[in-house]
């Protein structure tokens, strides 16, 4: 009885000292995986921010060399073929619309850093979507589809004579007309998933018995 008794014991102080080292190589595992996503997070932030930052000076660039094509260009307004299909007017109103995105852009990077800020846990802090929330991402979602509608309808019927035009005497021009059309593409994904994103969250705030 007494051999017995002695059996049991040492067997379970082996099983805790196994239960131990388990448990131990498991907390060392979760760490290293929460470290690992950490990294992989940090990482991810950064290429975000660059990716940001670097469609930013794009833009912009897009924007300064428009105004100097439009200006360079200025001949192309009195041709024949912009009679007939307003490439010079759509870049120049593209032009525009540009400038309107980036100050409106420039308004809702201040506004998203100043909620960053505030304490999340205060309800005062919370904006309620208001008539001019859905304003300015419908007019600009709405602005954005109509250049774009229009520059693809430019892009697919313009004629091969005028093309021939445009590319032996405006060609800068017809590459700032391409790129305009798929800029306000992308102006319009991301205004749209801007909305999408900011209006469900506001959405949730107004349900009752939340504390």
């Amino acid at each position: 009885m007494a051999d017995g008794g002695h059996g049991d014991s040492v067997n379970l102080t082996l099983l805790q000292d196994k239960t131990t080292a388990t448990f131990f190589e498991k907390r060392h595992l979760g760490e290293q995986s929460t470290v690992t996503v950490l990294v992989a997070s940090a990482f991810c932030c950064c290429f975000l921010f660059l990716t940001c930052i670097a469609m930013g000076c794009g833009y912009m660039f897009l924007l300064m060399w428009g105004a100097y094509i439009l200006d360079n260009d200025d001949s192309a307004k009195t041709s024949i073929c912009e009679d007939e299909y307003h490439i010079w007017t759509f870049c120049l109103l593209n032009e525009i619309v540009g400038v309107s995105v980036t100050l409106c852009g420039c308004w809702e990077a201040c506004r998203a850093y100043d909620n960053m800020k505030s304490d999340s846990s205060d309800e005062s802090a919370m904006r309620q979507p208001g008539p001019a929330f859905y304003a300015k991402y419908g007019l600009c979602i709405l602005v954005a589809f109509v250049f774009f509608t229009w520059g693809m309808i430019g892009w697919f019927s313009v004629s091969d004579s005028c093309i021939d035009e445009y590319n032996n005497k405006y060609q800068a021009l017809m590459l700032l007309f391409r790129a305009g059309v798929m800029a306000d593409a992308v102006i319009l994904l991301i205004a749209t998933a801007a909305f999408v994103i900011q209006n469900p969250a506001k959405k949730n705030n107004d349900q009752p018995g939340k504390d």
